[in-house]
């Protein structure tokens, strides 16, 4: 009965710390820019704080939809890294020929993802076009 225990707790500790170790591994992204968009603008820069819970390799790749599309107007490269603590991805964009409005809402969604198991942490975040 003494082994029982022994076996059955010593399971519930590696479970909890297997858990622990995966959710250590999510990765925050904490948008902070651009902050305003008018519709004479050239450029703009989004920029974002990553934080990932290890020091691991990961993939980030930026995407920027107008309005309701399905396909995105700006696709960047997969960028590949890795990083402890804050680490601040900040991607230029030229908006010259996307004919933006005033109204129209600018979505940048950003994944990052990471190996062996493929976990995928992402956020959008939205701008709208203000001014003219």
């Amino acid at each position: 009965m003494r082994r029982l225990a022994i076996g059955l707790a010593v399971g519930v500790a590696v479970f909890v710390g297997s858990a622990a170790a995966a959710e250590a591994q999510v990765i925050q992204i904490d948008p902070i820019g651009p902050t305003s968009v008018t519709p004479s603008q050239s450029s703009a820069t989004y920029k974002a704080n990553i934080t990932p819970g290890l020091a691991l390799l990961f993939d980030i790749q930026l995407k920027v939809y107008v309005n309701s599309e399905t396909n995105p107007r700006y696709t960047s490269f997969v960028t590949q890294m890795t990083s402890t603590g804050v680490y601040l991805y900040s991607k230029r964009l030229t908006l010259t020929g996307w004919n933006l409005q005033s109204g129209d809402v600018l979505k940048f969604h950003l994944d990052c993802w990471w190996d062996p198991t493929g976990q995928l942490s992402s956020n959008n975040y939205f701008v709208t076009v203000t001014g003219s």
